[in-house]
């Protein structure tokens, strides 16, 4: 799939058509990992159509969805930070609020949060500061949502995404992998991500 992503803009209108078919077909794969992994390679596409967007933009949401894999679910939470789909932020403090923890996905979700929340939403992340496996995630989120509340103007969640862009080296989907623990680790260690810092040490074990 991510090979199809890298090609897209490559390819003429026909056949750029006829991958970006079979990329939704398997973004709607709501079981399967490599839904995760179509959502970002339909995201390459740099021709897409405003109806194009907006389907990516339904799929994505889809798939922030409980009940979605696991791995498909975490690529979908940062996608809709890194597009800012504020739609997403009912699931995404639903899943912070719950029982059931998993590191990996609470980390996305606080990156993604600290990106389309706002002040009322501190309170939420914060209780997750003494964890050492989402505790990057919540200083760079709360630095995120309070950089947007001091700007104060009616633009300011689009000026401060701008400053945070060479944050947003999400983890992609295909580097997602199992660990010996049965948890999720982030692959490589040496890139930054939407939860902030880089991966090294970014193994799941809720």
């Amino acid at each position: 799939m991510q090979h199809l992503g890298a090609m897209v803009n490559e390819l003429d209108d026909a056949m750029c058509n006829r991958v970006r078919e079979v990329l939704v077909r398997a973004a709607r794969e709501k079981t399967k990992p490599y839904a995760g992994t179509a959502l970002y390679s339909l995201a390459e596409d740099k021709r897409a159509s405003a109806a194009q967007e907006g389907e990516l933009k339904r799929l994505t949401l889809a798939l922030c969805n409980p009940g979605v894999n696991n791995v498909a679910r975490i690529a979908a939470i940062q996608l809709a930070g890194q597009r800012r789909y504020a739609e997403a932020l009912p699931v995404l403090r639903d899943t912070l609020s719950g029982e059931k923890r998993d590191a990996v996905l609470d980390a996305v979700c606080i990156g993604s949060v600290g990106l389309l929340g706002n002040a009322d939403d501190i309170a939420l992340i914060e209780r997750f500061r003494g964890d050492a496996r989402r505790s990057a995630a919540v200083e760079a989120a709360i630095k995120r949502i309070k950089g947007r509340e001091d700007i104060g103007t009616p633009t300011a969640g689009k000026e401060a995404s701008l400053t945070l862009r060479p944050l947003l080296r999400a983890v992609q989907p295909h580097e997602i992998r199992s660990d010996s623990f049965g948890g999720l680790g982030a692959v490589p260690p040496d890139k930054e991500n939407i939860v902030g810092g880089n991966n090294r040490g970014f193994v799941a074990r809720s």
